[in-house]
């Protein structure tokens, strides 16, 4: 059997945004399709309200969801993410500049719904290691570059914390 083009998956020229890819948690609420379901932090939640109070830190903030279910579900929580808000190419294609301020904006709206339990800093998770005290921080959740030396040095520079 010969494939033709028709037949051959390629990755997508680039990240093609659906409407809900640009509302805050407010908005999904209202909408109904909040929690999302591709929340991938989804499985860790019994094990975080286990924990009960605690301090975390995510590495890849995008819009917040990942950080704003850990704290809808756990009220004990504090968490801080990281993330430079820079475009970059997935899996699903180029998220570019424009798209990654929209981002920004919608994690920083996400985030005013818990005040005092989410911090963002924005910059690049290997800048901002040593800001961090160890030994004062109960669990790190690495969900930004998925390289295999970005995440090894996240390990390296975070583990301790």
């Amino acid at each position: 059997m010969q494939l033709s083009t028709n037949d051959i998956v390629t990755k997508p020229k680039g990240f093609i945004p659906t409407p809900s890819d640009f509302m805050t948690i407010r908005e999904l609420t209202d909408e109904g399709e909040w929690p999302l379901d591709y929340i991938p932090v989804k499985g860790l939640i019994p094990y975080l309200k286990r924990k009960g109070s605690a301090r975390g830190i995510e590495i890849g903030t995008a819009r917040g969801e990942s950080t704003c279910l850990i704290l809808e579900s756990c009220p004990g929580m504090v968490m801080t993410t990281i993330d430079p808000f820079l475009e970059y190419d997935d899996w699903i294609g180029k998220l570019e500049q424009d798209t990654m301020d929209k981002f920004k904006v919608i994690a920083q709206t996400n985030f005013s719904l818990y005040p005092d339990r989410a911090f963002l800093i924005n910059d690049k998770a290997e800048n901002v290691s040593d800001y961090f005290v160890d030994g004062t921080y109960d669990f790190l959740f690495v969900y930004g570059d998925h390289t295999k030396e970005h995440v090894k040095l996240d390990l390296k520079n975070y583990y301790p914390k």
